[in-house]
Protein backbone atom coordinates (compact mmCIF):
# COMPACT_ATOMS: atom_id res chain seq x y z
CA UNK A 1 0.00 0.00 0.00
CA UNK A 2 1.39 3.40 -1.00
CA UNK A 3 1.69 6.17 1.49
CA UNK A 4 0.30 9.62 0.78
CA UNK A 5 3.91 10.85 0.39
CA UNK A 6 4.73 8.19 -2.22
CA UNK A 7 1.57 8.99 -4.16
CA UNK A 8 2.27 12.73 -4.20
CA UNK A 9 5.89 12.14 -5.24
CA UNK A 10 4.69 9.87 -8.01
CA UNK A 11 2.29 12.57 -9.21
CA UNK A 12 5.03 15.22 -9.23
CA UNK A 13 7.38 12.90 -11.14
CA UNK A 14 4.66 12.04 -13.64
CA UNK A 15 3.88 15.70 -14.23
CA UNK A 16 7.50 16.72 -14.74
CA UNK A 17 8.39 16.59 -18.41
CA UNK A 18 11.83 15.33 -19.37
CA UNK A 19 13.36 17.85 -21.75
CA UNK A 20 14.96 16.68 -24.99
CA UNK A 21 18.04 18.67 -25.92
CA UNK A 22 19.89 18.61 -29.24
CA UNK A 23 23.50 19.72 -28.96
CA UNK A 24 25.05 21.13 -32.13
CA UNK A 25 28.76 21.09 -31.41
CA UNK A 26 31.68 19.75 -33.42
CA UNK A 27 34.37 19.70 -30.72
CA UNK A 28 34.39 16.40 -28.82
CA UNK A 29 35.37 17.85 -25.43
CA UNK A 30 32.60 20.45 -25.61
CA UNK A 31 30.15 17.73 -26.66
CA UNK A 32 31.06 15.69 -23.60
CA UNK A 33 30.85 18.68 -21.24
CA UNK A 34 27.48 19.81 -22.56
CA UNK A 35 26.09 16.29 -22.61
CA UNK A 36 27.11 15.71 -18.98
CA UNK A 37 25.64 19.05 -17.88
CA UNK A 38 22.36 18.37 -19.68
CA UNK A 39 22.09 14.82 -18.36
CA UNK A 40 22.93 15.93 -14.80
CA UNK A 41 19.88 18.18 -15.02
CA UNK A 42 17.66 15.20 -15.84
CA UNK A 43 17.38 15.97 -19.55
CA UNK A 44 17.93 13.69 -22.53
CA UNK A 45 20.60 14.82 -24.97
CA UNK A 46 21.54 14.00 -28.50
CA UNK A 47 24.55 15.32 -30.38
CA UNK A 48 24.74 16.61 -33.95
CA UNK A 49 28.30 16.72 -35.26
CA UNK A 50 27.60 19.04 -38.20
CA UNK A 51 25.10 21.68 -39.23
CA UNK A 52 23.68 19.34 -41.87
CA UNK A 53 23.14 16.61 -39.27
CA UNK A 54 21.55 19.15 -36.91
CA UNK A 55 19.08 20.31 -39.56
CA UNK A 56 18.20 16.74 -40.51
CA UNK A 57 17.75 15.63 -36.90
CA UNK A 58 15.62 18.67 -36.04
CA UNK A 59 13.29 18.07 -38.93
CA UNK A 60 12.70 14.44 -37.92
CA UNK A 61 12.53 14.55 -34.12
CA UNK A 62 10.99 16.99 -31.66
CA UNK A 63 13.37 18.73 -29.25
CA UNK A 64 12.62 21.25 -26.54
CA UNK A 65 15.94 23.05 -26.91
CA UNK A 66 18.75 23.19 -29.43
CA UNK A 67 22.12 24.26 -28.02
CA UNK A 68 24.04 25.48 -31.05
CA UNK A 69 27.69 26.47 -31.26
CA UNK A 70 28.09 29.35 -33.71
CA UNK A 71 31.29 27.80 -35.08
CA UNK A 72 29.22 24.93 -36.44
CA UNK A 73 27.33 27.40 -38.62
CA UNK A 74 30.29 29.39 -39.85
CA UNK A 75 31.93 26.24 -41.20
CA UNK A 76 28.77 25.33 -43.11
CA UNK A 77 27.55 28.71 -44.39
CA UNK A 78 24.23 28.38 -42.58
CA UNK A 79 22.50 31.11 -40.63
CA UNK A 80 20.85 31.04 -37.24
CA UNK A 81 17.52 31.77 -38.96
CA UNK A 82 17.89 28.66 -41.15
CA UNK A 83 18.61 26.51 -38.10
CA UNK A 84 15.61 27.98 -36.23
CA UNK A 85 13.39 27.26 -39.21
CA UNK A 86 14.64 23.66 -39.49
CA UNK A 87 14.33 23.07 -35.74
CA UNK A 88 10.73 24.25 -35.75
CA UNK A 89 9.76 21.64 -38.32
CA UNK A 90 10.12 19.01 -35.57
CA UNK A 91 8.66 21.19 -32.81
CA UNK A 92 7.19 24.66 -33.46
CA UNK A 93 7.95 25.74 -29.88
CA UNK A 94 11.61 24.63 -29.80
CA UNK A 95 14.01 27.13 -28.23
CA UNK A 96 17.39 27.76 -29.84
CA UNK A 97 20.24 28.78 -27.54
CA UNK A 98 23.40 29.99 -29.27
CA UNK A 99 26.77 29.14 -27.73
CA UNK A 100 29.91 31.07 -28.57
CA UNK A 101 33.52 31.46 -27.55
CA UNK A 102 33.72 34.80 -29.37
CA UNK A 103 31.24 37.12 -27.68
CA UNK A 104 30.21 40.16 -29.61
CA UNK A 105 27.27 42.47 -29.18
CA UNK A 106 26.53 42.58 -32.92
CA UNK A 107 26.51 38.77 -33.18
CA UNK A 108 24.26 38.52 -30.14
CA UNK A 109 21.75 40.94 -31.61
CA UNK A 110 21.83 39.13 -34.97
CA UNK A 111 21.19 35.77 -33.32
CA UNK A 112 18.35 37.04 -31.16
CA UNK A 113 16.78 38.84 -34.13
CA UNK A 114 16.95 35.60 -36.14
CA UNK A 115 14.95 33.71 -33.53
CA UNK A 116 17.42 32.45 -30.93
CA UNK A 117 16.04 32.77 -27.40
CA UNK A 118 19.39 33.15 -25.66
CA UNK A 119 23.09 33.63 -26.29
CA UNK A 120 25.60 31.98 -23.94
CA UNK A 121 29.31 32.69 -23.84
CA UNK A 122 31.86 29.94 -23.28
CA UNK A 123 33.26 28.59 -21.08
CA UNK A 124 29.93 27.03 -20.24
CA UNK A 125 28.80 26.90 -16.65
CA UNK A 126 26.33 24.34 -15.33
CA UNK A 127 24.48 27.04 -13.40
CA UNK A 128 23.88 29.07 -16.57
CA UNK A 129 22.64 26.06 -18.54
CA UNK A 130 20.42 25.08 -15.59
CA UNK A 131 18.85 28.56 -15.50
CA UNK A 132 17.96 28.21 -19.16
CA UNK A 133 16.80 24.60 -19.31
CA UNK A 134 15.29 23.89 -15.91
CA UNK A 135 14.21 27.30 -14.71
CA UNK A 136 13.32 28.67 -18.13
CA UNK A 137 15.34 31.78 -17.29
CA UNK A 138 15.99 33.12 -20.76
Amino acid sequence: MKSIMQESLGTVAAEKKVLRILIGEEHEINQQVLSKIVQSLGCISEIAFSAAELVETCSKEPFDYVLLDLELLSRNSLTVAEIVQAARLGNPSVSLVVLTSDPGYADKQKCLSAGAVDYVEKPLRRERIQKILVNGDL
